[in-house]
């Protein structure tokens, strides 16, 4: 603690058990921080097509500041530990990560890859996106106004016309 600090708690809290009690906590909150960050949560790979939304969220435990950057290059006001991308496009794809900075050092997260494609289904009357919901999707058929995808699991999603049940 600063002398400056030390004088202002002396005048502010004349009693000696106040001003120690104090000292104590002001140091040990101190101590409790005192550490370079490190990242419990690093951002993960995204998988999102042309148009869509996508965030990637990291955590460090000892209050840091945060800077996103994408391709090795921050992004201006990309701040927090999240990072929100509306509406993606292609340009956007890459490595994004992000520094984490405090008084005691910096910690930079591990890479996430964001891809961004435009997965269309051909030879259906509807033609469009698979749904993000699409996770694990081995195999994709369609009709004349209906499409289907298999999972690796063996569930199957659907999405169309569905007029005959």
């Amino acid at each position: 603690m600063s002398a400056s600090a030390s004088k202002f708690l002396r005048r502010r809290f004349p009693t000696y058990a106040t001003w120690a009690a104090l000292v104590f906590i002001t140091l040990s909150c101190e101590r409790l921080f005192a550490a370079a960050p490190y990242f419990s949560q690093h951002p993960t790979n995204q998988y999102v097509c042309v148009g869509l939304d996508v965030s990637m969220f990291a955590y460090s435990p000892s209050w840091p500041w945060y800077q996103w950057q994408f391709n090795g290059v921050d992004i201006p006001g990309a701040t927090s530990n999240v990072l929100s991308l509306r509406n993606v496009g292609p340009e956007q794809a890459g490595a994004y990560r992000v520094v984490a900075t405090n008084a005691y050092g910096s910690a930079t997260s591990s890479n996430a890859i964001l891809v961004v494609g435009n997965v269309t289904v051909g030879g259906t009357s509807l033609p469009g996106a698979i749904s993000l919901g699409a996770t694990n999707v081995i195999q994709v058929a369609g009709g004349s106004s209906h499409a289907l995808a298999l999972r690796a699991d063996g569930t199957v999603i659907a999405w169309g016309d569905n007029r005959s049940g």
